[in-house]
Order: structure tokens, then sequence, then C-alpha cells
């Protein structure tokens, strides 16, 4: 099934609020809505596919690409990057004037151009999928209210309110060849300027051939034809008001125009003219002509404001138009009236852009796909075009492009290229080094010819290339795997000395309990001055309070433990390890402890004895 999306942007500001009206009840109920930038699908009914909100975008301030919508901020110098495909903004990018109109060229799947007018009179141009920034030579003096560019992307046309049109050649602004700021590469092909006001609006029309037209409207209350590749200007039209909108017709046959009493005017290219079209016939020019009052459409009953935005469908049969009280309203061009009321919005609406249809059967899909923009970059070897490369047509350094291939590359199985074979770039995108066909390159000819004078000595460099890579795999394989190793080796190493130190402090342990029990033993008798000795083990007593018998370790224990504390932090990559040393030491302190209670229960009873007078007993002592 088809799908026709409606990409529409709002402009929200203290000076220009949305007037509420008795007619529309609507009006009241949407001034509330939080508006921005709206995605609607037309087919097969109405309905609102996703919203960006937090945007106030001016009239010609919206450019829509294949993954991302782009909209300037009223009296900013930011433009809002919105994912088509996350549905969310994606970034924010500032720029060093305020903005005031937007286009993209190049949509190859998001990857391209798009093209700023700002409010002190320069272009900019921001390649999305590099980063790269161009801003040719200021031009005009004035704002740039209005940029297009042709459908081939090979022609960009700003619009000033200074009244001049200038046509730049986009790809000599984005060329990497050495120029100056006096070369014409830098400059505008050709200025269009037939205008005495502002300009309002600009569009290029749909052929790529030498028919190839462009429409402007100006505050003067004129539009003029202008043949952009030759600068020729064919016709001008004279209109009731000042012209605040366009559109051209999908087969450039008409041109319609808004006005701000909310009506439109058709323009017909061939009303009064045979069917071999004259209009690029330079011999046949006049003055103004002024279209006729029929053509005029007004919407009895409907009080719209002012026709700021108007757009075709893809078919051409119906226009859409948006209003500065929030209307969207759509009109029927075969019967050259008002058709209904599409929704209203919470805002003046100020662009309404149609894309083109998707869900055509075996369409093809575009190889490249733009997932993220890249910010523009400052650097003076990408940015500054009037400054000269080291050699023309070098790419600097740093030039890099972002962007992810969605059609699969099949990958070649031939060992074997000839300078006819399409499939040496697929090898090169697939094999560990360079094909043949490429290494065999001679500089004397320009060729890829096997017979060429460094011949040999290339084919040998191409076979010794495809020889080492497996060496060089295996080496790197061997080198990893040792290092694996030695990394074992060191752990068991450390696990090894740790069970060597505790082994160490076990038996100092049991030799310091031997020496508790010889020294209990011998403390049977009345003097006792000797149970101090010279050992890792203590004992005193208090003859006034009864007899305390304390058990002490030495240093050399507790030393053990520090340095059991340090190498278990140490090795924080051996957790599971520790933790089993861990849970080893905490048994091992138990069963110390649990010891130390029961020397101390037989301590407390031998040192009774050691305070009672000789040949008396326990008993007798309570008794007397």
């Amino acid at each position: 099934m088809l799908t026709e999306l409606l990409v529409t942007s709002t402009l929200r500001s203290n000076d220009q609020p949305l007037q509420k009206t008795s007619e529309n009840a609507a009006s009241a109920s949407a001034a509330s809505r939080p508006t921005g930038v709206l995605m609607h699908q037309l087919h097969p009914s109405h309905s609102v596919q996703s919203s960006f909100k937090k945007s106030s975008t001016p009239a010609n301030g919206l450019a829509v690409s294949a993954s991302h919508v782009f909209a300037a901020q009223a009296d900013k110098a930011v433009v809002h990057v919105y994912s088509r495909d996350r549905g969310h903004q994606e970034a924010t990018v500032p720029f060093q004037e305020r903005i005031r109109s937007l286009a993209f060229a190049g949509d190859e799947g998001g990857v391209g151009v798009l093209a700023v007018g700002t409010e002190e009179g320069r272009v900019i141009l921001w390649e999305v999928a590099t980063g790269r920034q161009i801003s040719p030579a200021q031009s005009h003096v004035l704002a740039v209210t209005a940029v297009a560019v042709s459908p081939d992307g090979c022609y960009l046309l700003s619009g000033s309110a200074d009244g001049n049109v200038h046509v730049w050649c986009l790809p000599s602004l984005l060329s990497f060849s050495s120029h100056t700021a006096e070369d014409p590469a830098s400059s505008p092909l050709h200025t269009l300027s037939n205008h005495r006001g502002a300009i309002t609006a600009l569009r290029t029309g749909h052929s790529v051939s030498h028919a190839a037209i462009a429409v402007t409207a100006a505050k003067d209350s004129t539009c003029v034809v202008w043949n952009y590749r030759t600068g020729d200007l064919l016709r001008t039209f004279l209109l009731p008001h000042a012209p605040i909108s366009l559109t051209i017709d999908p087969c450039d046959r008409a041109f319609y125009t808004g006005f701000d009493d909310g009506s439109v005017q058709l323009v017909d290219l061939f009303a009064s003219q045979p069917l071999h079209h004259p209009l690029h016939q330079l011999a046949g020019q006049s003055g103004p002509i002024q279209p006729p009052s029929a053509d005029r459409w007004v919407a009895a009953g409907q009080d719209l404001g002012p026709t700021s935005t108007l757009a075709l469908v893809y078919e051409g049969n119906y226009l859409v138009s948006g209003h500065g009280r929030g209307d969207l309203a759509m009109w029927d061009v075969s019967s050259r009236k008002f058709s209904r009321h599409i929704t209203t919005l919470g805002a003046p609406v100020t662009n309404v852009l149609v894309l083109p249809p998707t869900g055509f059967p075996n369409a093809s899909s575009p190889t490249l796909h733009l997932d993220h923009v890249v910010k523009p970059r400052f650097e003076p070897g990408l940015a500054d075009p009037t400054k000269a490369y080291p050699s023309s047509g070098t790419v600097p350094v740093g030039y890099y492009i972002r962007c992810q291939m969605t059609a699969s590359v099949p990958i070649t199985t031939t060992t074997t290229t000839t300078e006819d074979d399409p499939s040496v770039f697929l090898q090169a995108l697939h094999r560990p080094g360079l094909p043949s066909a490429l290494l065999t390159y001679d500089p004397t000819d320009g060729t890829t010819s096997r017979s060429g004078p460094n011949a040999p000595a290339l084919q040998a460099a191409a076979v010794a290339s495809s020889e080492a890579s497996p060496k060089l795999k295996k080496l790197i394989s061997t080198r990893l795997e040792a290092a694996r190793n030695l990394k074992r080796a060191r752990a068991l190493a450390h696990k090894e000395a740790r069970l060597v130190r505790k082994a160490a402090a076990l038996k100092t342990l049991e030799r310091a309990l031997a020496k508790q029990k010889a020294n209990i033993e011998r403390g049977m008798s009345p003097d006792h001055s000797s149970l101090n000795g010279d050992s890792d083990v203590s004992i005193s007593s208090e003859s006034e309070s009864g007899s305390d018998i304390i058990l002490g370790l030495g240093e050399g224990e507790e030393d053990s433990d520090e340095e059991e504390e340090e190498e278990e932090e140490e090795e924080e990559e051996e957790e599971e390890e520790e933790e089993e040393e861990e849970d080893g030491e905490k048994g091992e302190e138990g069963t110390a402890k649990d010891g130390r209670e029961e020397q101390e229960q037989e301590q407390e009873q031998d040192a009774m004895i050691l305070d009672t007078p000789s040949g008396l007993k326990k008993d007798d002592i309570t008794h007397s």
C-alpha cells in the first residue's frame, strides 16, 4: 500500500499569537496543544505519525531528508536535527549567524548537503555525513530568505531580502580543487535581478534539461519565471497582492501562490499559448502578465488566515495549504475550489513539505543510510574553500564519511583479476591484502597492465603479501597464547607463595601453643617467676582479683596477616580464588579462637591452685 507523508512546522512567537475564532471551535482547543514539527499521513486517511516538539521554525526554514528532519529556529543561530528512525531530537547544531532558510541536496539515504541561508546574507553548506562546512564568499547584502536546489543537485539558488537571486554551481563549491576567492568557482554563476522587493519564496522546477525553470515571488507583487541554467528571464506575472508562498506543478505547467487574505492564485503557463511551448523563446517576451481573476481561489465561509505555505501532493491533483491561524486545508485542483479542512495545529503553520510516496513494488532501496549526523567541523583544510590545498583535487587528511551500507555486497571468489574485471574493488573489501590488480598499477602509463616495467616487482609484492598474511595471523595467535600462559603462571606462583606463608604461620602457632603448655606445667610450683620468658607467649597473674592468664601471639603472625591482605588487594583479578582463600582463613581463625577459649579456662583453674598456700586444698580454704 502506498504511503504519502506530509511534514509541517509551526512558529511559536509572542508577536504572533494564535487567534481564536468563534467559527472554528477546534482552534481554541488546538491552541493548548504542544506543537513543533509534525509528520502526517495523508493516505488512506489523515493521521499524525510522529511529532518533534520544542521547535519554532520560520518560513522556508524546514528541510527533510530520508533519515532526518532539519528545522531552523526563529531568531536563533541553531538548527534542530530530528531522527526519523528514532522519532526524537538527535542534535542541536549551532552556527555563527542566525538562520533564515534551509534546503537539502542529494538524498542518498540521508547522505547529502544542507544549504543554510543566514541573517547576514551568507550561504553555508554543511555535509551532514562528514561534518565538512563550506562558506562561499558573501554575495547578498541582506538576509537570505529562501534557498532551493535543482532536482539533479547541480545548482543552488539563494534569494535575499535585497531582491536578488544568485545561482551557484554546487559541485564547484564542494570541490577540493584549489581555487581563490576571485575564482569564478567560488562566485555565483548568474544573478537574477528583476524584483524591486524582498524575495519571499523560491522554487525550482522538476526538469533537469534545457527547459529547467525556477519561479521567484517577491513583496513587489510579482512572480518571475527564470531559466536558471542560462540566467534568462522568461516571464513576469503581476499579481493582485504580494505573494508570501509558492509551489510549482509536478509537470512544470503552472505554479500556485498564496496571499495574506487566505486565497490561492493559479498561474497557468499554458493558458494563452499553443502546445508547442514558447516560454523559452526570448523573442516573444513582452511586459508583465496579469493572471485572470477567475484563477484566484477563495475558501468561502472559512477564516483561515494568511496562506503562509503551499505544497502539492505527488499526483498534483490536490493542493495543501498552511495558514497563519494553525489550519491545514486541501484544495481540489481539477475543480479549482476549496476541498476540505484537514486539521488545526496550535500555532501558525510556516512550512508544508510533501514527501515522495513509499510502498511501490520492486522499488530500489538506497545503498547508504545516515544513522547519525556529523556536526560541522571547522578545520581550515575542510571548511574554507578559498584556501589552496597541497595539490589540486587532493582530499585533505581527516576527511571521512560516516554512514551505513544497507545493501549487501557480494563476496567474490575469484583469485585472479584482469583490468576489465569489475570485482577488483569487491576483492579489496573482503581480502586481507590488496588485490594484485590494484598492486600492479603502472604510473608510467596510468594503467593496470601487467606488461609495464614495474610489473614483475609488483607481482612479487602481491604474492609476498598474500603469503605473509597467514604467517602474520599465526604469529599473532602464538604471541597471544604465550601471554595468556604467562598470566596463568604468575597467578599460580602468587597462590603457591600465599600457601607457603600460611603453612609457616600455622607452624608458628603450633610452637606457641607447645610453649604455652610447657609454661603452664612449670607454673604449678609457687615460684613462677620464670613463666615470663623470652617467647612469643606471655602469662601474667594478679593475686588480688584472682588469676588471669593472657595468651597472645607474637608479631610474626600479625605481619603475616598484613602481607596476606596486601597480596589479596594486588590480585583483585583473581576474585574466585581470593574468595576461597578468605573462607579458609576464616575457618582457621575460628579454630584458633576455640583453642584459646579452652586454654583460658584451664589456665584459670591452674591459677587458683597457684595462689593457694602449700598443703591446702581448695575445699579446705573455702570452709575456713
